[in-house]
Formats: structure tokens, sequence, C-alpha cells
């Protein structure tokens, strides 16, 4: 009966146009088509109570009162975050569905208030954990137990509270299209003109149809005044007032948080130029409109120009400049030359002009971007590229005018996501901290303590191969490991604080102690260093011991720090988190050549391997070990080997494709191969000479193009790193001729060849027919002698 029940609820909301409530948990799960609840921690939710007949909405929980009331899906308790075709990322418009309006906020001391249109009624979200910061109008949204609007206070900021944590829930779809409508007709910026309050000293101007401005220098000016001061207003004097005339008109374009002065005749930005205003499409100021509080004054407002911290004023005075920039204005101002009036004239910037206009705020920033050098923690190439692209398509547009808004969004999306080049798994770097008395760091392996140390890195210096790390990505998460096979862990100099007793080293992979964080660094409050400085560099972020957040922080003199944030200041010690990552070399690509071996159907090309640290096997390369066989001693079974890594310290012998170059990476928690018992050796982190402990050694070699399996006669030969020999104890050649026998059907000869210089002699059956495979039993002509494969 219970089962019944629940069916016969979710087709009852269903016939409703209601859902069973989700919880929203990423912003990306909202959208047009859905109406939602929103509802704080513990102190109700957001609703309409039309007994009120206010323009308020109120919260459930007015006076501390009916606390975690939960909605019932009504239609007053529904809203919508909306988004128009042109609304930048991450931007929103709240909208009541029972009213049928839009919310915004107007200040701290009111509450949320309906809105007949969407002006002033944006909304931004930011995440905490699987609850929501609202932003409305730039207003935190509240909820409050103490008395305020209908149980609301809109904050500029706040700490996450009970109050401010808002759950949404989804309710119903629903054809909202009416609303996104109304947005898209109000989106697109209003074009105003900017007047004195003074109306003598005319209007803002942008200078003459070449764009040349008052005295050649594209500075800014008025028409329409009545003041003829020499060298004043008598530039422009003859220019009558005219609400028609686009170098009088203005738009405040708005553009990644900030506002920008635009004038439509110049296609240009108004900013300070040191003295005077001037307008420019590469100088692009941001501006803020303050309300006048004094008497009479409510209509206007102070521009102020928040780079040179400097206001816009109609001057009346002598002197060349009709606007100059002045400082110290407050909001008790009453001169009518510091007062601006910013009156609509009931225009809209066209679609292109719009597009136009922000792609003088992108544009710059993409193209720099394309051009940027390339490197660790900088736009990685792929990026890069898509961006370049899109600059293309949208210069064309903007030369044919079809260049649309969303298209520069789009672009600045692209800008700001770009993914930066980050270390390649199988790829060896070394790893230096950037300081800003001009100190560089580098983590080395310390053999003689047992532990990860710091260098100060000096002048023309060489890293040895000791700072040397291979690189192994995991997701999105980064491990390293050095020559010694070391796998490096966070550490400081509090040992308590790292794994394996503050080494800053672990023996083994482990997924908790060996992976690491990589991002790009910002200037924040415990950062000093600009973008320029930054740049190229990555923090290090891992676990601590006790599981908590660790980020590698590193004196100038040589020692390690500890923090849960990045760290780069600019006085003594000189601490910091931007490290460098510079790619090197490492002995770990193999080059597979051909044999006169196949597997029967196709040519075999070999390879040995060995390091001193576990190694992906390569899909498509197989790994064998060698042993002799048990009732043969001639013969050499060379047995494929089943798994996904090969073990440190261990040589193999590898067949892949002729000619192939492949990347061994270290290896986390793949299966490893078990080769108990092969005769290969190795020489894994470090070069090694052969026949320095009796016996018989052996190394694949190409000489005139036969690759074989050689022996080395001369004590003196040294095999390279990160290779495997063949090893035997007893003279293989007291054994007659030796075989090495692949997956138990194909043969190769080893014989015995002086100092290792001459080839293999091919064999060849009865016929003087050459052979690749010997079968047993067959008897074969090898260097003219006959030999009975046993």
């Amino acid at each position: 009966m219970k089962k019944f029940s629940s069916i016969l609820l979710l087709l009852l909301l269903s016939l409703l146009g209601v859902t069973a409530q989700a919880q929203i948990t990423d912003v990306s799960q909202i959208t047009n088509g859905k109406t939602y609840t929103i509802k704080s921690v513990d102190r109700g939710f957001i609703f309409y109570d039309a007994a009120t007949s206010t323009e308020y909405l109120r919260s459930s929980s007015i006076n501390n009162t009916t606390v975690n009331a939960t909605p019932t899906g009504e239609l007053n308790e529904q809203f919508a975050f909306l988004r128009g075709d042109n609304t930048p990322a991450g931007q929103y418009y709240l909208y009541h569905v029972g009213t049928g309006k839009f919310v915004t906020a107007e200040s701290s001391t009111m509450g949320l208030k309906l809105s007949d249109t969407p002006k002033n009624c944006k909304v931004t979200f930011t995440a905490n954990g699987s609850y929501f910061i609202l932003r409305v109008n730039g207003l935190i949204v509240n909820i409050t137990a103490y008395t305020s609007k209908f149980g609301f206070r809109c904050v500029p900021s706040a700490d996450p509270d009970n109050g401010n944590k808002m759950t949404i829930k989804e309710v119903a779809d629903r054809d909202l299209s009416e609303a996104v409508a109304q947005i898209n007709a109000t989106e697109t910026p209003d074009i105003y003109q900017v007047r004195a309050k003074d109306n003598a000293r005319g209007v803002l101007y942008a200078g003459n149809a070449a764009g040349n401005g008052a005295h050649g220098n594209r500075e800014m000016s008025t028409a329409g005044s009545t003041y003829t001061t020499s060298n004043g207003y008598k530039d422009f004097a003859s220019v009558a007032v005219n609400q028609n005339n686009a170098y009088q008109q203005f738009a405040f374009i708005e553009w990644k948080g900030k506002t920008y002065l635009y004038n439509i005749g110049t296609h240009s930005y108004v900013y300070n130029a040191g003295g005077y205003f001037a307008f420019s499409q590469t100088n692009q100021e941001a501006v803020e409109l303050q309300a006048v509080t004094s008497s009479g004054n409510t209509a206007y407002k102070l521009l102020k120009f928040l780079t040179s911290n400097t206001f816009l004023t109609f001057s009346n005075g002598g002197g060349r400049h009709a606007v100059n920039p002045q400082t110290g204005k407050t909001s008790t101002e009453t001169d009518g030359g510091d007062l601006i009036a910013v009156n609509a004239i009931g225009q809209t910037l066209t679609p292109a002009e719009w597009a136009k206009a922000v792609s003088l705020l992108v544009l710059p920033a993409a193209k720099s971007l394309v051009a940027s050098a390339e490197g660790m923690g900088l736009p990685s190439a792929e990026g890069k590229a898509a961006i370049s692209a899109m600059i293309t398509n949208l210069e064309a547009a903007l030369e044919a005018g079809t260049a649309t808004y969303a298209q520069v969004v789009a672009l600045q999306e692209a800008v700001d996501n770009c993914p930066v080049a980050m270390p390649q798994s199988g790829k060896a770097y070394t790893i230096q901290f950037k300081h800003m008395n001009g100190v560089y760091t580098y983590f080395y392996w310390d053999a003689v303590n047992g532990k990860l140390a710091l260098g100060v890195l000096s002048e023309g210096q060489a890293l040895p191969e000791t700072a040397k790390f291979i690189c192994r990505q995991v997701g999105d998460k980064f491990a390293f490991v050095n020559n010694a096979g070391k796998y490096l862990t966070w550490r400081n100099n509090k040992t308590g604080d790292g794994y394996n007793s503050g080494k800053g080293v672990t023996d083994t992979y482990d997924p908790d102690q060996n992976l690491f964080t990589l991002a790009p660094i910002a200037a924040s409050t415990n950062v000093a260093a600009d973008a320029n400085f930054l740049a190229g560099t990555l923090s290090i972020t891992g676990k601590r011991a006790d599981g908590s957040v660790g980020v590698f922080v590193i004196k100038a003199a040589g020692e390690f720090d500890g923090a849960g944030v990045p760290f780069v200041t600019n006085a003594s010690p000189y601490y910091s988190s931007a490290a460098i990552f510079t790619e090197t070399t490492y002995p770990n690509i193999v080059t597979f050549k051909a044999t006169d071996l196949t597997d029967g159907e196709n040519a075999v090309a070999l390879a040995t391997f060995s390091a001193p640290f576990a190694t992906v096997l390569p899909v498509g390369v197989t790994a064998y070990s060698v042993t002799q066989d048990a009732e043969n001693s001639s013969m050499l079974n060379v047995e494929a080997l089943t798994g996904q890594a090969l073990p440190a310290n261990t040589g193999f012998i590898l067949a892949g494709t002729e000619g192939a170059n492949v990347t061994m990476v270290p290896a986390t928690d793949e299966a490893l191969v078990n080769a108990t018992g092969t005769l290969l050796q190795h020489s894994a982190g470090a070069a090694k000479a052969l026949n320095q402990a009796g016996g018989f050694d052996f190394i694949l070699g190409a000489k005139e193009g036969h690759v074989a399996f050689y022996r080395v006669n001369d004590a003196a030969n040294v095999l390279p790193m990160n290779r495997a020999y063949l090893h035997l104890n007893e003279n293989p050649f007291s054994l007659g001729t030796l075989h090495m026998i692949f997956g138990g059907n194909t043969t190769t000869a080893i014989q015995g060849v002086q100092n290792g210089q001459q080839p293999q002699a091919p064999i060849y059956d009865l016929s003087g027919r050459r052979v690749q495979q010997l079968q047993k039993g067959g008897i074969y002509i090898q260097g003219g002698k006959k030999f009975i494969v046993k």
C-alpha cells in the first residue's frame, strides 16, 4: 500500500505541473524552463504574501517565528533564475512566478522588492558547499531573525551563515518565454546625454566628426555652453546641444563587474588622461555614479573615475579644459559643475554597436594571451589556438557589422577559462620557486640524509640529476617520482606535519600522500606579487599527515614553511609558493628496433628497459622475462608477462612496433607483472659497468643492420641508465648453440661475438633458404656449421 501511495503522489504532482523537489548543487543545473524554491538553512524560505499588500517579498521566519516552514510549491513560493540571449556568464535575473515580476534589492536597510522590469534585478551565485550565497543587484540576500524589512537584510558583504546560505530546490517545468523576452528587450544598454546641473555649462561632447577632440588630442569638451572664457568653452560654443548627435551620446557599458563610459560617435571610452579627460579605444577607465544626498540634488550624481580616483567636473572658469578631473568630492556637493545629470534619450545601442563597444574591452587581452609565451603555468597551445580562431571570426563579424554581444561574451569566457599548460605524464621536470627578492630555490633529493631538500640556485648553475622529478597525472591531480624511486609528498620543517616523518618523500605510491593539486596563483591578501611576476608559476597543494591542506611555502633562504594557502611576500623572509616547472630530459623513452624475429606473422621489434620506479606498460607493448629452460640448458625461455605495470629495479625485454618511441610513465596503483627468476639484470637509475661480477653479459644491439643480443667481452663496457641486459653465470658456449624461445615458438640464436662487434650469422635450412623460426628436431646451418634444435 505504501508503494502505491508514493506512485499516486508522484502522479498527482505531475498532473499539477509540480515535480518532486530536487536540491540544486551546481549553478549549471539551473535553466530558464524551471522554477525553484529558495530557503535559508534554518530561517525559513522566501515567498510573496499577497495579504501584506506591499511590493516586498517576505520570509517565513519573521521575528524568528515559523522557522523551517516547508514550501508547498505554490506559485507565490516559486522563483525562476532567468538568462536572456545576451546575459553575461554567471549572471541571472530573479523572477517571481506568482506575481509575474522581477526581484531587486535596493539597499541594506530594505528587503527584496518586486519590479515590473528586469532593470537592476541581476543575480549572481557563490557556491558554499551544497548551498549558495545569492547577490541581488550586488547585495547579499540574508534572512534574519532580527527586526528588518519582512525578515530580510540585503548587505554588501557577510560571512556565510545559516541566514544567507540558501538551498535552491527545483519545483516545476514552466514556459517562461515572455519573461525572457522582457530581459532581451531591456538588456541592451541605454543611450544617455551627460550634462552638468548648471545648464549653462553644456553637455559632455567628444569633439568633432574626425574624432580628434579639443586641441587635436582627443580631449573631451562640452557643447552648447554659454560660457566663453578664453580657451575654455570657446572650442565648441557653436555646437548646439543635440541628443541625436552621436558625439554627445554616451552609454554605460558593464563588463566583468565594472562599468565604463562609452562615447557612441567616436567608438571610444572616456578616461583621465592626466589633467583632462580624453576618449580612447585602448585606454579604458572604470567609472561609477555616486548618489548625492545634499538638499535638492536627488536627481544628480557624481561621476567618479575609479583608477585615477577623480571626478568629472564641468568648468566655468578660465583655462583650456571645459571638463576636468577633480578630487575630494562628497555626497554633499552642491556645485553645479560637479553634479551630473545623466538623462536617457529614449534610445538603446544596436546589437552590433553593443558588440563593437564590448569588443574593445576583450580583444586586446585576447590577442595578448594568444601572443604570450608558452610553458608550464602559461596558456596552453591548444587553448590559444581556439582563442585565435575566435578572434578571427569576431573581427570578421565586426567588419561586416554582424557581430553579436554573445559572440564577444564567448570570447571573454574562452580567455577566462583558457587552460594553462600543466606537467604531462612521463615527462621530467625540475621544480624551482621564484622569490620576490630575486632568489630562486629548488627541490632536490638529499640521498645522504634520505629526504627532500632545498637548494638556493646560483647564477648559471645547472640543476643536478637529483633535482629531476618525473610526472604522472591522476585525474586532475599530479604525482612526482624521482630517480631514486621516491614519491614526492608534502613537507615543511615541522616533521610531525608531513608523512613518513616529514621527509617529503615516500618509498611507495599512496594517493593520500602523493597526489598534488597544481594551480595558477592570483594576487590575494597573502600574495603581494603582481600578474607579471606570477606568470608561469603554479602553487603545489597536497595533504598534511593530519588530512588538512598543505601548500608548499618556501623561504628564500632555502627552508620549508607551511600554510594552507599560497604565500608570495615582498618582505623578508620572502616566502614563496610560486613554483616553476621546467621540462628536462630523463631516459624513460624506449625506441623499438627491428629484429630477424617474427611472431608467426609480423616482424618483431625489441628494446630493453628498467627504471628505479614502477612504470606503466604501454598499450601495444609486450614485456618479457628470460629464464633458462629446465629440460634443455641450451634453451632460454622468453616469457610474455601479464599485468599493467613493470616493477621497479627489474630488467625487461619489450616488444613493440618497429621505430616507435614510447614514454614509460610512472605507475601508481596499476597491477605489477611478476618477473621473479628472470635472468635479465638492469641499470635502473644509473649507468652500469658490465662483466664486473663474473659470468657472461649480453646486451641488445644492432650491428650492420642486424639486431640481436651480443656478448660483451670488454670489461669497460658501460650500459646506459634504465636499460636491461642478459646475465648468464654459466658459459653459454659450453652448452653448444644457445637459443632464446619467444612465447614457445619463436627462436633466435645467441652466439659469442668478439668484443660485441660481429653480427650474428643468419640461419638456413638444408635447402639453403633463410629461416626466421626454428622447429624442434629441425636441422639448420649457421656460419657453415650444422646444428639440430633439440
